[in-house]
């Protein structure tokens, strides 16, 4: 009897452990989680003034583009109270090992300001390409919009469009094109809206006062 409970109170201080230890990693995660998504904010408002993101209210429900798996957020960079751009939070379910989740900023005037991978499964070595620190690629879809880039011409060039692929990822490459395409054309559509809906959740910092990541 004496073995048993000390055997079950070794494992309820160990639970008790973990839990404690799971819960303020867990937050110390988030919280880093939080600056590398407004640092990518940042990197991708960088051609727009602006003051502050806020996150967009209702987007949750406005925003299931196609090719989502769900819907995500809005974010809005404002600037003496009015918006100056639109980055989107998209993921895709194309993606060749799984889904593909992506940050697209487009200005007020509907150019592309950037597109950033936050995260993937593709094949290291091939799909990765798609990570602006693995190649450029990425960049090619910079300050497009629908007038020098028509949507009809949103495929690979093997495809008949005017973006190039990059060797046997060609379906992970699809995927993010795609994905950004639907996006713009989304804001196309829902311009009006976006930026004239109330916005009422601010994000916790302003990405002007962000710490380096210790």
């Amino acid at each position: 009897l004496r073995v048993i409970m000390l055997v079950a109170a070794t494992a309820i201080v160990a639970s008790a452990i973990v839990s404690g230890s799971y819960e303020i990693s867990f937050e110390r995660i988030q919280k880093n989680q939080q600056e590398r998504e407004l640092a990518t904010l940042d990197e991708l408002l960088k051609a727009s003034n602006y003051d502050e993101v806020i996150e967009s209210s209702n987007s949750a429900k406005n925003t299931n583009i196609a090719r989502s798996l769900e819907p995500f957020p809005i974010y809005l960079a404002i600037q003496n109270g009015s918006p100056t751009a639109v980055v989107f939070s998209v993921g895709s379910s194309q993606g060749y090992n799984g889904p593909i989740y992506m940050l697209v900023g487009i200005d007020i005037h509907g150019n592309i300001t950037g597109v950033r991978i936050t995260n993937h499964r593709e094949t290291p070595g091939l799909g990765d390409q798609i990570e602006i620190e693995k190649s450029d690629w990425i960049t090619n879809f910079n300050q497009k919009n629908i007038f020098n880039s028509p949507l009809s011409s949103w495929k690979l060039t093997k495809d008949g469009g005017q973006f190039d692929g990059f060797t046997s990822a060609t379906i992970t490459a699809r995927a993010v094109i795609y994905s950004v395409r639907d996006t713009l054309a989304y804001f196309e559509k829902n311009k009006t809206d976006l930026i004239t809906q109330p916005v009422f959740s601010t994000l916790k910092t302003e990405i002007s006062d962000l710490e380096p990541n210790q």
